[in-house]
């Protein structure tokens, strides 16, 4: 047990509070920047502000609220879909990661 890269902890819970206004990262596809270009197309003056922004490691930020209402109409199996799957990562609150580490303290 312990804390990823991503500053996730790992523990035996697998259920945790989110806000739908915390942000999560996840790995656009081709088709997904297309998705999101196209939803803010309108209302950028000569397409400035309609690239989504992402880090070195391909990685792009959002807000999980405005995540779904962006791609969530375009989630569906097959060839074309708009994130790459199993890449959406979740930040867990500050007092969830202090009971994973008093959980971890309290196995040893």
């Amino acid at each position: 047990m312990g804390e990823t890269a991503t500053g996730i902890c790992v523990c035996e819970s697998t259920r945790f509070e989110f806000n739908l206004n915390s942000n999560i990262r996840f790995k656009p596809t081709e088709y997904g920047r297309i998705i999101y270009k196209a939803h803010w197309m309108p209302f950028c003056r000569d397409g400035v502000g309609s690239e989504l922004e992402v880090d070195d490691e391909g990685f792009a930020e959002m807000q999980l609220y405005p995540f779904m209402e962006i791609f969530g109409p375009k989630m569906q199996g097959g060839m074309h879909i708009p994130v790459e799957t199993s890449v959406i990562l979740i930040n867990r609150t500050q007092e969830q990661l202090n009971a994973c580490k008093k959980a971890k303290q309290s196995e040893q």
